[in-house]
Parts: C-alpha cells; structure tokens; sequence
C-alpha cells in the first residue's frame, strides 16, 4: 500500500520520468545539449540506493526488481567523472569512455551559467558531480566552477528531497542513488586545508519549466556558445509537443503555476522553505527539486535564505516574474495567444488563489484541523474571513528579519502557535482561537490540539548551516574509522528523515499523529487512537511485498483500521508491531508514545 494518492499531475504524460527516447531527443541531440566525454570513475561504489523511488524506473522492473541488480546497472550506467586531464579514448577500453549532455536551460535562477555546469544526462539518468561542463559559468564559485558533487552535500539534498516528497503537495525530485567515484576533493583555506569525498547524486532525467527559456546571462568561456540557445528553446518546444500533444501542453502551463503556488504555500506555513525558487529548481509538473540551500525555519519572520534573495513569504513574486518570462516563450514558440495579456492574467489569478487558499487551509492544519475540513473552510462561504484571520497572523510574526546565511538566530517574536489552545490564547492568537472553536468541539477540538502540538513543532535538526556542520562531522568520523560507509549513511539518512517528519498524506478518522519508522524498505506514519489510546501505522510505501514476505497479511491489520498494523512500542533502534505474533523490525523512528 502506497498513499501518493492526490497529487497533481499529468496522468499518463510524466515530466518527471522522462522515458528514454524522450530524454534523448531532448537532451541529447541538435542544439539542446553540449556532448562532454566522460571516463569511468575510478574506483565506484554504491554508497546509498533509494529503495523507494527505484520503483518508479522501468529499469528497476527490467531486472526483476532485484535491488542488487539494480544498484549495479545505475553503477554500469552512470559511474563516470569529466577526466582530470585530456585522455585519448583509446588509452582504455570502450566500455570506459562514455558521451553524457549537459543539457542547456535558462530562466533567471542561474546566474552566469547556460545551463547544467556540473550535471549531465548519463545513460538516461541525471547525474550532479560529473565534473566542470561548458555550461558553467566563468564566474562561478568554487563549488560549482569545481564541478563535483559531495557527500554531505548528497547527503543533505537527499534528507530534503525525502521530506519533501513525503510531505509538500507537489512532491519532489528523489535523489536514485549516491555514488562515490573514488575521488577526493581537496580544500586549501587561508589557514588549513580540508578534503571530501566527491560523489555522484543520481536522479532521474526531467523536464524544468528553464528549458522552455533563454539563458540571457550565460557567461560562457567559449563566446560561441550562446549561438545555440534560441534554436535550443525552439527545440525543446518541438519535443515536448511531439511527446504531450499541444493541448496538454497548455494545459500543463496552467496547472504549473497553480501546483508552484502551492508548493510556496505549503513550504512557508511549515517552515520548510526550499529556497531557490526558480523554474530550474522545479520540474514541469510543479516537483521541487535541488535542494542545496532548503532549510527549516524558526518562524515565520521574514526570513533572508541567500544574500540577494527575497525574505520568505514574498516568493510568490518569483512566480509572477517566471510566469511572464515563460509565457514570453510560450507566446513565441508554442501559441500566440499564451503570450498576451489576458491569458497570463488568466494564469497568475489562478495561481494566487491556488496560493491564497494553501495559506489558509495549512495554517488551519498546523493549528490540528484535519486536512477534509481544513480543505472545506479554506474554500467555503467564509473563505475571505479565514483569508483575513491568516494574513493579520502572518503580520504579527513578520514584524520580525533577520538571515541564516551564517547561522539561525533565535527569533525575537517566538514561535508560540501551539498556544492557540490555551486556555487563554495570547492576544495575537485569540482571532484563530475564535475561528477553530468553531471548526472543533469537544473531543474534536482535543484532537486538534494533540495534532498542533505534533505537527506544528520547530525543526531545529533541519536548520541548515547547523546541519551542515553536524552532517559533516558524522560523515568524517564514519570514513576514518574505515568502516564500509553504506550501511551507516543509510541508517544516518533514514535517522535524519524520520526525525525531520512533521506531515504526511494519511489522516485517520479518530487519531492523532506521534511519530515515524522510517528503513530502506518502508516509511511508516505512526498513530494514536483517540477512542481507545493504541497505537498503529499506516503504511506510507514499501518495497514490492516487503511485510508480505514477514507474513504480515490482511489479516495482521487492525480490525477496525484495514490496512493498518497494530503496533505495540517503539524506540530509538526500531519498532514492535503488535498481533497474535509480535514481530520486532529494525528501523530510524521518532515522536512519542
């Protein structure tokens, strides 16, 4: 059983999973993609495998969803650096050598380059840390202009992309494998010099709303270069309208922006801002994607992420921005009408509405209104008064800026929303207190305080220059005590993810949520019966027949909740669920009894 039931989305059409002929046709071919010759990395090793997300490519299922199997085909297929210096292909085997595209894209959220820097489509799969492409930007940082990716940076990008997936209503590009190529990157500081392990973060090969724009900025060392990016955008459009169709095209420019906007509604209510925000750090169906610089937040201030970049809570006018600049595009190379005036008001009303009603409906839920009725009020007769209540909330903590490019502060308007439940709710609160009397009485209104009080909690553990620092260290300490680093990496990224889980798509009718068991094989969400005080899990997604195989059946569930496993107890090292045979499994979990 896996809830990804609800999203948004395009049917039988994905953007998300470009099927191999596709990825070729747009990324690999004519004036889309710059060809960079790889070598095999030198010394490949699958570090992590995301077992959730390996169902989702035909490759997986090509092999007989072997896991092992399937590890060793994205090493055979993607598994190559940029050299280190020029090679004749003929100095080592064919089966060495391989020619991946970085493919171009534009739109104003990357800076001086033209495209991927240090990212290549590899053998269908899109792999970050290949090395410096011709797309990077002379003027880049050192990070990037050194094109690897690296381990606690995977690390950190794949605990995002996790959380994200699981919780935000658009979902999120997952991270398919990390692989170390058995390069080290070195360091020199002023004072000290510092060294990590480059790695490859594969993913699959999708389509960003980027690749429909221009790269104006695009600082090439080879002038030459930006020659071909109109005819790029031209054919980019003639290949995403021979593989959707030119209505559903349009269409999914429409849906874009209303899934986008509440991606930015979703992420600023619960304090889990992507950062970035960009058509290149989203696919065309609305998943985020690139999360190097996502952080939680300790409120909702107005909060600086990135020097340069607007405070949160004012993303929106980034998507009004790429909304002009994407329809410009679409006008020119698609359908005329998409690039007038009417047609992108037509868009941009649909997308603040969508954005308006997010706000309201997920304030409603932190505050433990389940999502039915949440949903219901956000859009029902009293929706301009709700819409009212939230904005004068908002202005109360937005009193408050400051920036976590160093470190995060601790604000000076605390983040006191639980305290809506009080008896006394403070001054600022006592508006919402009003409104949620009226959508919760009695053991209802209980309920809701118990849900508040879980999901509206502070993420410190994903605060992000904290978190780099701390990632970092445990990561140093597995490599020099010389242990195989897979197995502790996978029990430190499904640590960090259950511990990081605040939401999730399963609301049981009387319970209230209290925590997560998160493995390489399973996501579990965790529940406490309102009427009776047990404990169960739903299953958010497992590997094919995974509790089948441990004889867990139907007849395990509970037998008042189908479909859900009575669960005795749990801590840190794993869970107990409970029935006739109580059955012990190994896992990350976290929240309360």
């Amino acid at each position: 059983m896996n809830a990804r039931d609800g999203r948004p989305g395009m049917g039988a059409t994905a953007f998300d999973r470009l099927p191999g002929p596709v990825a070729l046709d747009l990324f690999a071919s004519g004036a889309s993609a710059v060809p960079v010759q790889l070598q095999r990395a030198p010394a490949p090793r699958m570090l992590w495998l995301n077992e959730r997300a390996m169902a989702g490519d035909p490759a997986y299922h090509a092999l007989g969803q072997d896991a092992v199997a399937y590890a060793a085909h994205l090493l055979a297929a993607c598994a190559f650096v940029v050299p280190a210096a020029p090679a004749a292909a003929d100095t080592a085997g064919a089966e060495d050598w391989t020619t991946a595209h970085a493919d171009r894209y534009g739109g104003p959220g990357i800076g001086t380059n033209g495209g991927s820097g240090r990212t290549a489509v590899v053998n269908g799969y899109l792999v970050k840390g290949v090395g410096k492409t011709p797309l990077i930007g002379i003027d880049a940082n050192a990070a990037h202009s050194s094109g690897g990716a690296y381990l606690e940076e995977a690390v950190r990008e794949t605990i995002f992309s996790e959380i994200v997936e699981a919780e935000f209503p658009g979902s999120a590009i997952p991270t398919l494998a990390i692989i170390d190529t058995g390069l080290v990157q070195v360091w020199q500081g002023e004072l000290t010099t510092s060294s990590e392990k480059r790695v490859l973060i594969v993913r699959p090969c999708m389509l960003r709303p980027a690749h429909f724009e221009r790269a104006h900025s695009f600082l090439a060392a080879n002038p030459t270069e930006g020659a071909l990016d109109f005819a790029r955008v031209q054919q980019v459009f003639h290949g995403v309208g021979a593989y959707c169709g030119a209505g559903p095209l349009r269409d999914q420019f429409l849906a874009f922006f209303s899934t986008w906007a509440q991606q930015l509604a979703y992420a600023y209510v619960h304090r889990l801002s992507p950062s970035g925000n960009s058509t290149s750090n989203i696919c065309f169906d609305g998943k985020l994607l690139d999360f190097g610089a996502c952080s939680s937040l300790p409120s909702w201030a107005r909060i600086v992420m990135v020097h340069g970049s607007p405070p949160t809570g004012e993303e929106f006018d980034i998507l009004v921005q790429s909304a002009r600049s994407l329809a410009y595009f679409f006008g020119r190379c698609h359908d005329g009408e998409m690039g007038q005036d009417g047609f992108i008001a037509q868009v941009l009303q649909a997308a603040h509405a969508s954005y308006r009603r997010t706000l309201a409906e997920e304030v409603l839920r932190l505050c433990g209104i389940p999502r039915h009725h949440a949903a219901a009020a956000a859009s029902g007769a009293g929706q301009a008064r709700i819409e009212a209540i939230v904005g004068r909330l908002f202005a109360h903590y937005r009193k408050e800026r400051f920036d976590i490019v160093d470190f995060t502060p601790s604000s000076a308007v605390a983040w006191d929303l639980p305290d809506v439940w009080l008896a006394q709710a403070p001054e600022h609160l006592k508006p919402l207190r009003d409104l949620l009397d009226e959508l919760a009485t009695g053991a209802s209104a209980d309920a809701a305080r118990r849900r508040c009080r879980f999901i509206s909690r502070t993420r410190p553990e994903l605060f992000r220059e904290e978190m780099k620092y701390r990632l970092l260290a445990a990561i140093n300490r597995i490599v020099q005590a010389g242990h195989a680093e897979r197995a502790p990496l996978t029990a430190m990224i499904c640590g960090a993810v259950a511990a990081g889980r605040r939401d999730g798509r399963h609301e049981p009718d009387q319970a209230v949520p209290c925590g997560f068991a998160v493995a390489p094989q399973f996501s579990l969400a965790l529940f406490a019966c309102t009427r009776s005080g047990s404990h169960f899990a739903a299953i958010e997604w497992e590997t094919p027949a995974y509790f089948a195989a441990l004889g867990i059946t139907t007849a395990s569930c509970c037998a008042d909740r189908p479909g859900c496993l009575p669960v005795q107890d749990w801590d840190q090292a794993g869970i107990t669920l409970g029935g006739v045979s109580p059955l012990r499994l190994a896992c990350a979990t976290s929240g309360w009894q």
